[in-house]
């Protein structure tokens, strides 16, 4: 699927939001999919490029199983009902093709891992793909740059957040004690070009006295960018729409798998598992799916929801931005599907 033409208007978009408020951003592609210099890469096939993701067929179809922690492969018997050796990837393999996909789905969800059927979210919302309320409020920011708290990790998030701090926003990202980015990870070359124009604070999430102070700069804040699930801020007294009532014109941006809200929320996911729901998937020369590119449904929801949230801030309004992986990743495949179409298979540039 080509995704050049998709990448071209999410990033020009970007370039013309920014421009409007401040610094235009420019986006290369390296510095938006390449994370080969701070992550151990290889081919995407039916393993992912970075390793934990893998496509699985089962005996009715395929599933893609994403095992990114050292927890998660521990759970690797307790999904087969067997007792062998989780490196054993033959083994599991062979287990996993006597199963209908269906019923290690389930077994997979029930167990918290990250697991995905190709295709099985086929819905997406129009450019750039992420849900919005109707706007709320008028902003009484005036001409001043927006305050943006990032609580978000990994990719999509942080990316997000790197996008207002080049723009010339004061962006401060807030990190748990209990879940900060530590060691080689900190250091990357990645990591560096997502945070390093932010400034950042280190809060102990299970303390009441630095909870309240995280209220605090959320209630102040003119953008907040998350990607934690809906139960985590519940845990913590945070609700969105409640510091939404009392800070007209807040634009608050969730980053998830399958949704802030709905039946879906509860689930897991990562980069490569969403895009696989999505549909977001090459294919092999026998017509099965293998994984495209890195994690790729990270960085198009981050740039997707960066676009949706300047486009309220440059109306001086807020909204909800429910910017979901798995969506994201449809309507990237859709519209990459269109583009097929209507180029003759050739990308056009």
């Amino acid at each position: 699927m080509p995704l050049t033409p998709l990448f071209h208007r999410l990033t020009n978009e970007i370039e013309r939001l920014t421009g409007l408020l401040g610094d235009a951003v420019r986006l290369p592609p390296d510095r938006i999919f390449d994370r080969s210099d701070s992550v151990d890469l290889g081919p995407a096939g039916k393993v992912s490029a970075n390793g934990s993701c893998r496509l699985l067929l089962a005996n009715d179809g395929w599933l893609a199983l994403n095992l990114p922690r050292e927890t998660d492969l521990e759970l690797i018997p307790a999904l087969v009902e067997a007792n062998i050796d989780h490196a054993d990837w033959r083994d599991v393999t062979e287990r996993i093709q006597r199963r209908p996909k269906r019923e290690v789905f389930q077994s997979a969800a029930r167990l918290g891992l990250a697991v995905s059927i190709p295709g099985e979210v086929n819905t997406c919302d129009e450019f750039p793909f992420v849900s919005r309320t109707k706007p709320v409020g008028a902003s009484a920011r005036g001409h001043r740059m927006p305050q943006v708290i990032d609580l978000s990790s990994l990719w999509a998030g942080p990316l997000c957040g790197s996008i207002f701090a080049e723009m010339g926003a004061d962006v401060l990202k807030v990190e748990s004690i209990h879940r900060m980015t530590i060691g080689a990870a900190a250091r990357s070359p990645h990591h560096h070009r997502l945070n390093s124009k932010k400034r950042h604070l280190q809060l102990d999430f299970r303390s009441e006295r630095d909870l309240e102070k995280l209220r605090h700069l959320l209630s102040n804040a003119d953008i907040v960018i998350t990607n934690g699930r809906r139960r985590a801020f519940e845990q913590m007294g945070i609700i969105p729409s409640d510091l939404m009532k009392g800070k007209p014109g807040l634009v608050w941006i969730a980053i998830t798998g399958y949704g802030f809200y709905g039946p879906q929320s509860h689930r897991i996911a990562f980069g490569d598992d969403a895009a696989v729901a999505g549909g977001l998937v090459d294919l092999a020369d026998d017509g099965s799916p293998v994984f495209m590119g890195d994690a790729i449904a990270d960085p198009l929801t981050g740039l997707s929801a960066a676009i949706a949230a300047i486009e309220l801030v440059t109306k001086d309004t807020g909204a909800f931005i429910d910017a979901s992986l798995s969506r994201v990743a449809a309507g990237a495949a859709r519209s990459s599907c269109q583009t097929t179409a209507t180029t003759g298979g050739q990308i056009s540039e």
